[in-house]
């Protein structure tokens, strides 16, 4: 009964909401669902547009989306394969990098890490490719 001088029949829900909430893994150790990586150019200022484009995209995916994105600058001249290493638990990996950049229309490159493949896509269809379309299944490496 609640509270007052009548007395009212209520129904609630005591589960302790905050209680359940403390055993729920922190957002920060959960592995992103992908990683964004502009590749550096030789041109500092063409290196500028790609990270600012990829900030972008990191942030539709998140807003769009609700994406676990990362953005990850590796340093001038790193290798692929060390920079995959270093984006975390990723399942994803977006490249920036200038030949698709240039063509014009929002292209990236896109490793799949855990199916082995990649491919190049539109930047409109990468929030598809990581939520479960097969258009990441093109190329194998």
């Amino acid at each position: 009964m609640s509270g007052g001088k009548e007395k009212v029949p209520g129904i609630g829900w005591a589960a302790g909401i905050d209680r359940l909430t403390l055993l729920l893994p922190p957002l920060s150790s959960l592995p992103p669902a992908l990683a964004i990586v502009p590749i550096p150019d030789a041109d500092p200022a063409f290196t500028q547009q790609l990270s600012y484009a990829a900030l972008r995209i990191a942030m539709r995916l998140r807003t769009d989306y609700a994406l676990r994105a990362v953005v990850h600058h590796p340093k001038p001249g790193a290798k692929a394969d060390r920079v995959v290493r270093q984006t975390g638990r990723a399942r994803f990996v977006v490249f920036l990098r200038r030949e698709e950049f240039e063509k014009g229309d929002g292209w990236v490159f896109i490793k799949d890490l855990e199916m082995k493949t990649q491919t190049v896509v539109r930047v409109e269809e990468v929030a598809e490719v990581v939520m479960g379309g097969d258009r990441c299944g093109i190329i194998g490496f």
